[in-house]
């Protein structure tokens, strides 16, 4: 992904990823125009092809060590699931009303096709009521929950 290029508002080609730690999402948040798109279309295809790490968490005490599990699963080259980015936006926030039920076999079905379900330790993580709950015993009836910290590469 480090060859990806890019044209600029002049029409020069430049690296997309200008610095060692740019990831590639951050680096596509703004319209760019890719010099030649097969690296990046490669680069999806292979990403698509894996099943995704599903990061649950609490909101409320989990979400900094959610960002870090994400950060190190992708600098392990993984595909996340994680439901600030890959929800909907209108589930994940919330701001209409949306049937409860729409949002949990959303979740299923991601936990479903995840390689691992990650249950980031907080002080409020699976307690009851609450969607990590219902993630970690839904992940743990599928033999894919694994608790973060620690780390455990495989």
């Amino acid at each position: 992904m480090r060859e990806l290029k890019a044209m600029d508002a002049q029409g020069n080609v430049r690296h997309l990823l200008n610095t060692p730690r740019t990831a590639i999402g951050q680096a596509l948040q703004f319209l760019r125009e890719i010099a030649d798109p097969a690296l990046l279309l490669k680069h999806a295809a292979r990403l698509e092809e894996m099943a995704p790490d599903f990061i649950s968490y609490r909101m409320m005490d989990g979400t900094r060590a959610a960002f870090e599990l994400a950060t190190r699963l992708l600098d392990h080259q993984r595909p996340v699931f994680w439901d600030r980015w890959s929800l909907p936006r209108r589930l994940t926030e919330r701001d209409e009303h949306v049937a409860a039920v729409a949002l949990d076999k959303r979740i299923v079905e991601a936990i479903e096709h995840a390689r691992i379900v990650w249950g980031v330790h907080s002080e409020h993580y699976a307690k009851a009521g609450s969607y990590s709950k219902l993630e970690k015993e839904w992940a743990s009836r599928l033999v894919k929950f694994r608790p973060y910290p620690p780390w455990v590469e495989d």
